[in-house]
């Protein structure tokens, strides 16, 4: 799954006043676990986020650690979906920006928001915002819930402050999340990530509950989409303590 719709371009290091080779982006590579379930809304803690991710200027496209909630796969359409996280990589200077081209994005080291919709004629829509100040440290507590006081609205928040609250206008019903993924996603061969990062304390807001919940179903099921040898680790609640999914590489 291409979540980022960049188009598949050499960024010149010119582009950012440095005197290194140039960066090619590759497919998306992925080391993610996922939930499904019919939710309102997930949340998760990331530990050493964007410090953890390897990468610069030098390798612009996108390296995240993130989540995202999915909706019901149409026959023959591109998929839709939420996505609140941190990376670092070229984002669009503006979430009003729909499919933003390159000349349109600059490197962003910090957390983000994306969504994309199709319409009826099948035309995906793509968006992404920055959220807070750049290069954040430390470990930090994302939000994707339901508004449902209004269809098709979602909100999302970071260290529960509010980020952005956007109505989904689609040929779909968005009104519930059909499944969960946590994982990192790179588009560059020169991408790592501090072995053993991690995330925690994951939440799912299920259809029917009162709100959300520690999340203590079945184990998330490893999706290893990568020719890099990286790979992920479930631990579940235990003792009181907390759930969580590290990732590591060779």
């Amino acid at each position: 799954m291409n979540k980022k719709l960049i188009a598949a371009f050499v960024l010149t290091a010119s582009i950012f006043g440095m005197t290194r080779v140039n960066a090619t982006q590759t497919s998306s590579q992925y080391t993610q676990r996922y939930i499904i379930q019919d939710m309102y809304g997930a949340a998760f803690t990331a530990n050493g986020q964007t410090e953890d991710l390897i990468s610069s200027p030098a390798t612009p496209y996108p390296l995240n650690k993130v989540m995202w909630i999915f909706f019901p796969q149409q026959i023959n359409r591109p998929g839709e979906w939420v996505e609140l996280g941190g990376g670092k990589g070229v984002t669009a200077t503006s979430i009003t920006i729909p499919n933003p081209q390159p000349q349109e994005q600059t490197y962003w080291n910090g957390h983000y928001f994306t969504y994309q919709r199709v319409t009826a004629d099948g035309s995906r829509w793509y968006y992404e915002g920055r959220i807070g100040s750049a290069n954040p440290t430390g470990s930090h507590r994302y939000k994707l819930e339901r508004d449902l006081t209004q269809p098709n609205r979602w909100k999302s928040s970071v260290d529960n402050v509010a980020a952005y609250l956007i109505t989904i206008a689609g040929a779909s019903n968005y009104n519930v999340g059909k499944q969960l993924n946590i994982g990192i996603e790179s588009q560059d061969n020169q991408h790592s990530f501090t072995n053993g990062t991690s995330v925690e304390n994951i939440w799912s807001y299920p259809v029917g509950a009162s709100g959300f919940q520690n999340y203590t179903g079945t184990a998330p099921v490893a999706a290893e989409n990568n020719n890099r040898g990286w790979y992920s680790l479930w631990f579940p609640v235990q003792n009181g303590g907390q759930n969580a999914i590290q990732f590591l590489r060779p």
